[in-house]
């Protein structure tokens, strides 16, 4: 499981970015990838997997620390 914290969240659309601890790695989120929660708040604390999806690379099965 990876490490970051969110750089932002756009509610109203329902997507936002990742940043990943590791290697400061920006990764795309949206909301249907959120476990327990449906959005984010900005520097929100998460652990997630890393997929390659259709634009490149995305954060899923996104959970709050």
């Amino acid at each position: 499981m990876n490490e970051g914290f969110v750089l932002w969240f756009n509610k109203i659309k329902g997507y936002g970015f990742i940043e990943n601890k590791n290697n400061k790695e920006h990764l795309f989120v949206y909301h249907r990838d959120i476990k327990d929660f449906k959005f984010l708040e900005k520097n929100d604390e998460v652990f997630f997997e890393i997929i390659n999806g259709e634009k490149g690379k995305k954060a899923i099965n996104v959970r709050k620390k």
